[in-house]
């Protein structure tokens, strides 16, 4: 089954895990939390540029681009989640070190919103209020998808359940770990080399809350 193709209720998973994955030469931590009405994917790749937030901003809000960036933003499958998310990152570029926090709604229902929606992200964006980041933040990229949809959690289900059963294909992707936090089970996937892909991936449960 193409776990890629477009409308793939399995395919959101995976898009956010590429894009995360391209944000950084070295192996990445990955945790995904279910908590509630929420999804968070959070990663400790790269900054973003300017121009790819501004990308992410046009591509999400407009609904008109299937274009997928270094920083990911091919979102396309996670409008089946959820019509809006947050981002929590920061930017490094050139002379830029700052904190980003942008929310994306992709509900809008005509260009004047969508417009209107583009300029106030953008706005926020170019804000010198938005903190400057410090060098001991460790900082790191979350998405935050509201599940807001009738079928947002069971295509969140489907979407956790197919990585589990592909884990094999994690050691081709520039990935060190994936942490999953879900019901109250947190379980860690340690990714090994791709060398031993077919063996090296191990899989335990590091704690059980509830």
């Amino acid at each position: 089954e193409d776990v890629y193709g477009y409308g793939n209720p399995m395919r959101w998973v995976w898009e956010l895990l590429r894009n995360a994955s391209e944000t950084s030469e070295q192996k990445i931590d990955v945790q995904i939390e279910l908590k509630g009405d929420k999804l968070r994917f959070t990663h400790n790749g790269g900054a973003f540029k300017l121009d790819e937030a501004i990308s992410l901003i046009y591509q999400s809000t407009s609904k008109s681009s299937n274009e997928e960036s270094r920083s990911g933003f091919g979102l396309m499958t996670t409008t089946l989640i959820s019509d809006s998310f947050t981002v929590n990152s920061y930017v490094n570029d050139k002379c830029i070190n700052k904190k980003l926090k942008l929310r994306i709604n992709r509900s809008h229902e005509n260009k004047e919103q969508m417009c209107k929606a583009i300029k106030k992200e953008i706005e926020k964006l170019r804000d010198s209020d938005n903190g400057i980041l410090e060098m001991n933040d460790n900082p790191k990229t979350t998405f935050t998808f509201n599940l807001d949809k009738e079928n947002s959690v069971e295509v969140v289900n489907k979407g956790l359940e197919n990585l589990m059963e592909n884990i094999k294909i994690l050691p081709f992707m520039n990935i060190n770990s994936i942490t999953l936090k879900v019901d109250g089970t947190v379980t860690k996937v340690e990714v090994g080399s791709i060398e031993n892909a077919r063996t090296n991936v191990d899989i335990h449960n590091i704690s059980v809350n509830r």
